[in-house]
Order: C-alpha cells, then structure tokens, then sequence
C-alpha cells in the first residue's frame, strides 16, 4: 500500500485530465482516443461553431482534429520513458515491465488475448473506460458513467476473484499488503517534480499559443496531457498490473492492497471540485463552458439514458479488467516502458510479447464493438 506516491499520481491523473477540458473541452477518455486513433472517426472536419470562419481556419481545425489523439497517445508512451531518464516517479515504470513479465508466464497467451478481446469490446460498447467513466465521467455526475462504474468495479473484483492470478506484489513480502509504505524523504522532490512540470508547461503552453499562428502547436496540450497522465500511472502504480488485481482481489486480505482508493481521493475528487468551478463559468445556465484555447470547442459527451449497450458494456469490460487487470491507459504506457527496458539492454522479449497480444486483442474487440 503506497498512500503518498499513489495520491500524488492521482493528482497527476486530476491535473491531465482536468486542464485538457478546461484548455481544449476534450474529455480525456482513453479508450475512445485509442479507438478513434486504430479505426478513425470518420472524416474530420471542422466543428460547427467554426463554419462561419475562414477556409485557412476551417483548415487549421480539420488538422488538430485528425492529429489530437495520435498527441495524447504519444505523451502517455513517453511518459515512462522520462520518469525513468529523470528517475522521478519512484518504481512504476519498473514494476510495470516485471509485472508483464510474470503475467506473459502465469497467464498465457489465451487468458491474455481473451481479456484484451473483452476489454476493447467493453469499452466500445460501454463508451469508456476507466479513466473516461471513473475519473471523468463520475466527477461530472454524468449518469452514464456513474451506472458504467458501478456495473464494471464489482465485476472485475468478482472475476479477479473467480479467476485469479498466483502472484501478486505481496508474494515473498512478510509484511501485509494494507500496511503503508512511505517513501524516503529525500525522494519526495522527485514526486513532486512532475507536477511542477505540468504546471510551468502548462501556463507557457498559453502564453506562447496565444500569440503563435504555427497550427501543429495547438497539439501541444494535448501530448503535454498525456504525458501527464502517464507519468500519474506510473507514479500510483496503476500501470503494474499485478497492482491494479492486488487491490481488485480482496480475499486473501493480506495480500489486499488499497492503493487504488488513494486514486479517487486525488483524482476523481479534484476533477469534481474542478468541474463545479469550470461550469460556474457559463454565462447561462445552458450554454457550455468556454474552452480557455479560442481554437477549441466544447466536446463534452450529453448524453444521459441509460441502454443496454452502456451497461452489458461496463460488465464486458469489468470482466476484462478483472482477467488481466490492464485497460488501456497502462497499457499504453507499458509501451513505453517495455520500449525503455529493449533500449537499455535490460529488455524482457516476454513482456513485449504478453503486452503486444494484449494490444492487438484490444484493437480486435474495439473493432467488434463497432459492428455490434
């Protein structure tokens, strides 16, 4: 149980995912940006509110459009790359590449593939994921995601309960895995020093945008996001799988691990508070929120029924998540971790493998969801 690093990566998580809707009006949803990104979303075009401009604008707007989600993926996977050249971050990127180690040997390749199949599909048919229901959605009190949440956690803590994995982080430990661990004092600094950097980059970021005309800046905020955002992965420990199923199995209790909880509490609870305040903005009480970037626009899902696809989705992908104990944003940033490891020379061919059909088989599900 990592209480402080796991707090501070979710506020990293906060941090990302809160300045991308307050600069640009995109919810960062990771699973619809890796859908959008492997299957497209049609052609872009410019938004509405930008018919009226000129042909050059319109021009500018179709390029972020078809390049903003190629920005965000391209931070996260950097993202354990520079914690591990800045050693910030503590042992995430490291835990994560161990972890997909152990998962490509304990698991097999067609546990692997089935929870990949099923996470892909469930997020496309349930219209998120983790980070867009849990950490967006449910900050936003969106109904939707507050029902998607509710159906996807007990079912992955069932599955990871019925199906579970050998290993876990408290293997070998004599102390439970509940019990706190704190980090050295001197290692504080390197915690904190992401969120230092998201902060001096993100206040740069609108002062040089606000007076360059050069359009492929305007990706910026978006690779800054997801750099962001992976570095809060890799900080909480959520890109280690075997973390992620240590707090999904509860029984045994003594290799619990609670660490998940300290997401909610500097993620989700933030973004709410952020929210509130970004809405108390509107000069009515229907109108949307102004993005703080005059290029951007309001892209915030409406919708507010509840279907059967939302719900059968969830559980789909609660079952995923429960099997594998990955979805798509730390599997993205096992990318860059496993590619950081091959760089070194201290690569585990292993879990390049686990990760890739892991990969591939969440490509194949998104791929069924559309069809379905």
């Amino acid at each position: 149980f990592t209480p402080v690093q796991t707090f501070l990566g979710g506020y990293l998580l906060h941090l990302s995912t809160s300045a991308l809707l307050e600069d640009t009006g995109t919810v960062l949803g990771v699973s619809g940006i890796v859908d959008g990104q492997i299957w497209g979303t049609g052609n872009p075009r410019a938004p509405k509110s930008q018919e009226h401009e000129s042909t050059r604008e319109k021009q500018d707007a179709q390029w972020v459009e078809r390049y903003w989600r190629m920005a965000v993926v391209g931070g996260m996977i950097a993202a354990p790359i520079t914690a591990s050249m800045l050693g910030v971050g503590g042992q995430g990127a490291i835990d994560a590449v161990r972890s997909w180690d152990i998962l490509s040997g304990q698991l097999g390749w067609d546990r692997l593939a089935l929870a990949g199949v099923l996470v892909g599909l469930g997020s496309r048919l349930g219209s998120g994921c983790t980070s867009g229901h849990f950490l967006c959605g449910a900050s936003r009190l969106s109904p939707r995601s507050i029902v998607a949440t509710a159906v996807f956690f007990p079912i992955a803590m069932v599955t990871s309960q019925l199906f579970p994995m050998t290993s876990s982080p408290a293997l070998g430990n004599t102390a439970a895995s509940y019990v706190p661990t704190y980090p050295a004092l001197s290692d504080v600094p390197l915690f904190v020093l992401p969120i230092i950097i998201h902060q001096v980059l993100r206040l740069t970021l609108r002062r040089i945008l606000a007076l360059s005309p050069v359009v492929f800046l305007r990706l910026a905020p978006y690779i800054l996001s997801g750099w962001t955002f992976g570095m809060g992965l890799v900080m909480s420990g959520m890109a280690d799988p075997l973390k992620v199923v240590s707090f999904l199995r509860i029984s045994p209790l003594r290799q619990w691990d609670p660490s998940l909880a300290m997401v909610f509490l500097g993620g989700v609870i933030p973004n709410a508070i952020s929210y509130r305040r970004l809405i108390s903005r509107r000069t009515t009480a229907s109108s949307e929120p102004k993005p703080a970037y005059s290029w951007a626009n309001w892209r915030v899902p409406r919708r507010r029924d509840i279907d059967w696809k939302l719900v059968s989705g969830a559980a789909v992908f609660g079952a995923g998540w429960g099997l594998g104990g990955v979805c798509p944003g730390p599997a993205l940033v096992g990318v860059g971790s496993v590619v950081w490891d091959q760089l070194t020379g201290h690569g585990k061919s292993a879990a390049g493998m686990a990760l890739g059909a892991f990969a591939v088989s969440v490509a194949a599900g998104m791929r069924i969801g559309r069809v379905i």
